[in-house]
């Protein structure tokens, strides 16, 4: 379907289709007129070998999930941002390094997958997405974590394997609905104490990590042992011995804490 996708996508418009699958057609090119399909509610489109997407894709304003699995995307156009009724976007398996500007303006997306790409930052905005459950983020570039991810109150899935990761902002520990966390094979030495306030973690993955010995030790008794451990002043002092406080608040907690010494 490579080169006739235009004429198909033509035909499709006087249907009004809510779905089209794409998967396994030999694509290079999205053309433009996929724009016109605006009753479209689901596009997916993988495996493939699509390179680029038009900014007309950002006509579609009725669509909720865009899957695009295993092509050869390395840019996406800043009209993406426009499908405010997105709920679910899969780019895994591409070769995307940068994320556009106003990536945060979806206001109903519940799902972001971007696992196996060269992404090598997450943008602040990640934090306006309060709707996410679940954020794949692993196999990428990433060396930081903004911590607006800490307003993403709603996630139960946050998964950072492979990444290049040294260290993870206190704001995670205020992700309370999560259940499933993976931050296996990254730098990471430390971890903020405040992931002790995670309550409802039913998996915890922090292998291959140049942990301290201490944490380390912990760590392979099991989850449980582990967030005992985070919640220990014994850790609290531990983390801020080798991580300074980063405000006025966390100085007062370690003075309060340090007087137990």
């Amino acid at each position: 379907m490579g080169g006739n996708l235009a004429k198909y996508l033509e035909k499709q418009q006087s249907k009004n289709p809510t779905k089209l699958d794409l998967q396994n057609k030999s694509i290079v090119v999205v053309p433009p007129n996929i724009g016109d399909l605006a009753t479209l509610e689901r596009i997916n489109a993988s495996y493939n070998k699509i390179e680029t997407l038009p900014p007309e894709i950002g006509n579609l304003s009725n669509l909720k999930a865009l899957i695009m699995v295993k092509n050869r995307i390395k840019e996406l156009p800043q009209e993406i941002t426009n499908l405010g009724k997105l709920m679910e976007l899969n780019l895994s398996i591409n070769r995307i390094e940068e994320l556009p500007r106003g990536f945060g303006s979806y206001n109903h997306l519940r799902m972001l997958d971007l696992s196996k790409n060269k992404v090598k930052e997450l943008p602040a905005q990640i934090g306006l997405i309060t709707t996410l459950v679940e954020l794949y983020c692993s196999f990428n570039q990433l060396e930081t974590i903004p911590s607006e991810i800490g307003r993403c109150t709603a996630l139960e899935v946050l998964k950072l394997s492979f990444n290049k990761i040294a260290s993870l902002p206190v704001e995670v520990g205020s992700l309370l609905a999560l259940r499933n966390m993976d931050i296996a094979s990254n730098r990471i030495r430390l971890i903020p104490p405040d992931l002790g306030n995670l309550e409802h973690i039913e998996e915890f993955s922090i292998s291959l990590n140049p942990v301290v010995d201490e944490l380390d030790k912990v760590a392979r008794e099991g989850k449980v042992k582990l967030f005992e451990y985070l919640r220990s002043d014994e850790y609290f002092k531990l983390y801020h011995s080798h991580v300074p406080p980063t405000d006025e608040v966390d100085e007062k907690k370690l003075t309060g804490r340090d007087k137990e010494y």
